[in-house]
C-alpha cells in the first residue's frame, strides 16, 4: 500500500514537472533572464527568423493543447489509483491495469515532447541549428559547473 502511494506522488511530481519545462523545448535553466518572458528567446539567439518563430510558436501552442488534455487524464489516473492506495485490499488486476495506462500514457507524453524537439529543430537551417545545440551546451554547462566544483575547505 506505502509503495502505491509514493509511486502516485512521484509521478505527481514528474507530470507537474515536465509540461511547463517542455513546451518550447527548450534547456529548463537557460542562462539567459529574457527566456523566462519569452519562451522563444534560444531560437532567436539561434538565428531564427520572425516566420521561423511564429511557427516554433505555433507548434508549441499545439503541443500544450495536447499535453493538457493527456496531464488532465494522467491526474484522473493518478486519482484512481490514489483511491485504490486507501482500499485495505485493492483489485490487483485494476491497480496493474490504471497502472499499465499510466505508464503507456506517461510514455506517449515523452514522446509528444521529442516529436516537438524534433518539429522546432527542423523549423531552423542547418547553422541555426548547430547554434542552437552550441547554446544548449552552454547553458547545460554553466547550470552544471557550479555543481561540479570541490567544496571548499
Amino acid at each position: 500500500m506505502e509503495i502505491i502511494k509514493k509511486v502516485v506522488g512521484l509521478i505527481l511530481v514528474i507530470g507537474f514537472s515536465v509540461i511547463p519545462s517542455v513546451t518550447y523545448a527548450q534547456p529548463h535553466n537557460h542562462a539567459t533572464s529574457n527566456a523566462i518572458s519569452d519562451p522563444i528567446q534560444v531560437y532567436k539567439e539561434a538565428g531564427a527568423s520572425a516566420e521561423q518563430e511564429t511557427k516554433i510558436r505555433q507548434l508549441a501552442r499545439d503541443f500544450e493543447v495536447q499535453a493538457k488534455v493527456r496531464f488532465e487524464r494522467l491526474k484522473n489516473l493518478l486519482r484512481q489509483m490514489q483511491e485504490c492506495a486507501y482500499e485495505a485490499s485493492p483489485d490487483e488486476k485494476k491497480v496493474l491495469s490504471l497502472q499499465d495506462t499510466i505508464n503507456q500514457l506517461q510514455s506517449e507524453m515523452a514522446s509528444e515532447k521529442i516529436k516537438l524537439m524534433l518539429k522546432i529543430r527542423y523549423t531552423l537551417n542547418e547553422e541555426q541549428r548547430n547554434k542552437l545545440v552550441a547554446i544548449v551546451r552552454q547553458s547545460k554547462e554553466s547550470v552544471e559547473a557550479p555543481r561540479n566544483m570541490p567544496a571548499s575547505k
